[in-house]
């Protein structure tokens, strides 16, 4: 059992990383030499859901729609558009870079097609007995491992999915329609899917950094 000192030190020293913005990596040994973030943008420990972001905002937000986005509406998309011809998220819209610093970015759909390649997938229920579903990866290379929890996604000011599927934000516009993004889904049906997203939902982020 956990002594109160031991107790009292293990949440300073989580207060303090949350405090720095501090986040541990993962290495999975991957030919690119990426390393993935231990947990998820807004969270502090690999079961927690973290945070939920538009595609292209900065910060999580009550309410998911086109009325509340950064970037406009359906009939005037005002950033990442046919005009700016902009497909991938610029520094001052990943919210991965503006929060933990330039050494970290939203992954691009190749980093989530490696990690997908290269590491083992089980999809686990009740995670460590957290009561968290979610897939726990095994690396090909180095056996360490990452856990991804399915958080859901949430839409207005619901969240929809919670603990069946997970929807992780990439940092590429869709490549036919400026309303959508890509997003990797994660569910017990659909391991990893790359798939198109309205860019209003609120999804998670798991960050990287390049060794």
């Amino acid at each position: 059992m956990k002594t109160i000192n031991s107790f009292i030190s293990e949440k300073l020293k989580i207060t303090k990383k949350m405090l720095d913005n501090q986040y541990d990596y993962v290495d999975l040994g991957l030919p690119s030499g990426t390393l993935w973030c231990e947990c998820n943008l807004g969270a502090h420990k690999e079961t927690e859901y973290g945070d939920y972001f538009a595609w292209g905002e900065i910060e999580p937000k009550k309410e998911y729609n086109w009325e509340t986005y950064k970037f406009g509406n359906t009939d005037n998309i005002l950033k990442y558009n046919e005009s700016d011809k902009l497909t991938i998220l610029q520094d001052e819209d990943d919210a991965a870079y503006k929060i933990l610093g330039s050494d970290w970015s939203i992954p691009t759909i190749m980093q989530f097609l490696e990690l997908k390649e290269k590491t083992k997938r089980e999809f686990v229920f009740n995670y460590k007995n957290s009561g968290v579903n979610g897939f726990l990866l095994t690396s090909k290379h180095n056996n360490n491992t990452l856990f991804f929890p399915v958080c859901g996604y949430k839409l207005g000011k619901k969240l929809y999915e919670e603990n069946n599927e997970g929807f992780y934000h990439t940092i590429s516009l869709h490549q036919d329609e400026i309303l959508k993004c890509y997003n990797f889904s994660l569910s017990e049906q659909t391991p990893f899917n790359l798939e198109d997203a309205i860019r209003t939902y609120g999804a998670s982020i798991r960050a990287v950094k390049t060794s």
